[in-house]
């Protein structure tokens, strides 16, 4: 539609160059309605000059606002607990994890000087499980 507002030669350049700012999913649902909104209000100078027609319009319209409700912008965070202590418990996991990883390494670093290319078998990966 963008495309033919600016073949069509009878629709302001300013008109169409500020529809075709900006990027984004939001941007192109933005883009559906001012475009439906533009060809409606320049109708008269239209009418057998494009291909675009009422029901292509309609459509267009009702598209971009369903695609506005649907989206939300790659900006919009989710939202998080309020709760400091969820946080800080986070925080703690995370890091007795990074502790954990780093024993580990040096454990396994370790039995490779004692046990050479057999280490895996005397120093298992993190996580596996050994049955009794």
């Amino acid at each position: 539609m963008l495309t033919a507002a600016e073949a069509a030669g009878l629709i302001p350049t300013l008109e169409v160059e500020a529809i075709r700012e900006g990027r984004g999913k939001l941007d192109a649902a933005d883009d559906l309605v001012a475009l439906a909104g533009l060809f409606a209000k320049h109708k008269k100078k239209l009418v057998g000059k494009t291909a675009i027609t009422p029901e292509n319009l309609q459509e267009a319209k009702v598209l971009g606002l369903r695609l506005k409700t649907s989206l939300k912008p790659d900006a919009v965070k989710t939202k998080r607990s309020k709760d400091p202590g969820q946080a800080d418990a986070a925080d703690l996991r995370d890091r007795l994890y990074t502790m954990m990883l780093n024993a580990h390494e040096a454990t396994w670093k370790k039995g490779v000087l004692v046990w050479g290319r057999e280490v895996d078998k005397h120093v298992p990966p993190l996580g596996t499980r050994i049955g009794k």
